[in-house]
């Protein structure tokens, strides 16, 4: 049986996500603090997003100029969309109406959930 090798985002190599040596901020550089727990090794300092690897600095400037850039529409759209950075999330589905706060900005926002009803007829 053979098994799945996970290669670097990065560079190539062997590695879950990233190799140690890829393992920085795509922003300034920093590699993180690995740290040895009892179930392993952990990284702290850096986090993964959609955008790459970052350091907390260093994403939230990525993210005030996503707020300063988006002036989209958030009204009747197909998923929820921040109205602050315009971050959608893909799966929207089990959302219902109330508050939220958004995964990329961390700003929160009100939700309303609309739905439509639509009909289908056939001759008897």
């Amino acid at each position: 049986m053979s098994r799945d090798i996970n290669h670097c985002e990065v560079c190539g190599k062997e590695a879950f996500v990233r190799c140690d040596d890829c393992t920085k901020c795509d922003g300034c550089g920093y590699h993180g603090e690995i740290i040895e727990s009892p179930t392993g090794k952990e990284l702290h300092g850096l986090c993964h997003y959609s955008e790459g690897m970052f350091c907390k600095k260093c994403y939230k400037k990525i993210v005030k100029q996503y707020i300063k850039d988006f002036d989209g529409d958030t009204s009747y759209t197909d998923n929820v969309v921040c109205p602050y950075c315009g971050y959608e999330s893909k799966d929207s589905s089990d959302f219902e109406t109330g508050d939220f706060v958004c995964y990329r900005c961390e700003k929160k926002f009100y939700i309303e959930r609309d739905e439509r009803v639509t009909f289908s007829t056939s001759k008897v």
